[in-house]
């Protein structure tokens, strides 16, 4: 549980990454914004981050790097000082040269309104993307 949660996304990071610390070799961030990430995409991410455990493994998107991610043990420190409504962002791009990455453009899709869902439920996508 996260007690600090109205201190942003940053605390429900590093709440996260204290609840793990001492028995994870890595963790998957993922958001629940985003709908249209796939089993199939998580397996390769998975995947990829199994044979590279010391590279973070990052979603590829709108020419971006960003999550769902996964983030090594050796990063945890980092993600745990996080502060305020900023997500691993910032620790993506301070290690930009560590980040092995999967396209999958759907990742770029996010519900931010309620015409954001409807326009998923009707048509699978957001209008404009």
């Amino acid at each position: 549980m996260n007690p600090g949660f109205e201190g942003g996304m940053a605390t429900s990071l590093s709440a996260g990454i204290r609840s793990v610390q001492d028995i994870a070799n890595g963790v998957l961030i993922m958001l629940a914004d985003q709908p249209l990430i796939t089993v199939a995409h998580l397996w390769s991410l998975v995947g990829t981050w199994s044979g590279n455990h010391h590279a973070i493994c990052a979603s590829a998107f709108a020419e971006t790097a960003g999550p769902p991610v996964i983030f090594p043990r050796r990063y945890f420190p980092e993600l745990a000082k996080l502060e305020g409504d900023r997500g691993a962002k910032a620790v993506l791009d301070l290690y930009r040269d560590e980040v092995i990455t999967i396209q999958f453009d759907d990742a770029a899709v996010d519900i931010d309104r309620p015409d954001d869902l409807v326009g998923i439920q009707t048509t699978g996508s957001i209008k404009g993307l």
